[in-house]
């Protein structure tokens, strides 16, 4: 994953900073993803595309199951509990904008860069 993640970082011209922020991005959300479904249910699929209309990077995730969204699952208002879920913060300041969509019984999550 973080060797063709840095691939397609030298394919678009990429910094290293940028492809740092996509390898921990979606190392985070897959761990996030992984912790949500039993074991025998982890069916993960990941898609990193580049707009150079607007120099964005964009990566989306699709894993069926139950309706799982992380922005809003971790959102308890308790301070204490943000260290025990440090992958969503990481993921809310690097990423310029993130989603969930659950459909059809799979979920999406979007994040742009």
């Amino acid at each position: 994953l973080q060797g063709g993640i840095q691939n397609f970082a030298i394919k678009y011209g990429l910094s290293e900073n940028e492809c740092y922020r996509l390898q921990i991005c979606a190392e985070e959300m897959i761990c996030m993803l992984v912790d949500s479904v039993q074991e025998d249910q982890i069916d993960i699929s990941m898609n990193l595309s580049f707009s150079e209309v607007d120099q964005t990077s964009e990566l989306s995730f699709q894993s069926p199951g139950a309706s799982f969204n992380p922005f809003e699952q971790f959102n308890s208002g308790d301070e204490s509990a943000v260290y025990d879920h440090l992958g969503l913060l990481i993921i809310k300041y690097k990423a310029k904008q993130y989603s969930h969509c659950y459909e059809n019984g799979m979920n999406t999550i979007i994040l742009k860069m």
